[in-house]
């Protein structure tokens, strides 16, 4: 089956059902389909809305999102932003580090992230 025919399904009214998708979330993508933009009452979850933007490949962002919760926008903006930043940092900083760990024999490797302000203290 196509990803596509695993995620919407036909009800016994010929409705389409998409999963995961509630009517309300589905309303307000819809918009971007009339207006160009996603209009979020204060109500709507945020994650929820990301989530259907990323299965509809509707970019997330100030330009298409237009949302009366202010808070929970900029946090799914942060949490994007947040995820982008670690990937990166995961492949210029950390993997780096394990491939030369595992060229020169190493079995193990154990990284330990820390945020600026935490403090270690190692046994000798």
């Amino acid at each position: 089956k196509q990803w596509y025919q695993r995620r919407v399904a036909i009800t016994a009214g010929g409705e389409f059902k998409i999963d995961s998708v509630s009517p309300e979330i589905f309303r307000a993508i819809l918009g971007y389909y009339v207006n160009g933009e996603i209009k979020v009452p204060y109500d709507l979850n945020m994650y929820e809305i990301k989530e259907a933007c990323d299965f509809f490949l509707i970019p997330f962002n100030t330009t298409t999102v237009v949302s009366e919760n202010l808070s929970a926008f900029m946090n799914e903006l942060s949490n994007d932003g947040s995820r982008r930043k670690f990937e990166s940092f995961l492949q210029t900083d950390i993997v780096p580090g394990m491939a030369e760990a595992a060229m020169k024999g190493e079995r193990e490797c154990h990284i330990v992230c820390l945020k600026d302000d935490d403090i270690v203290d190692w046994d000798p």
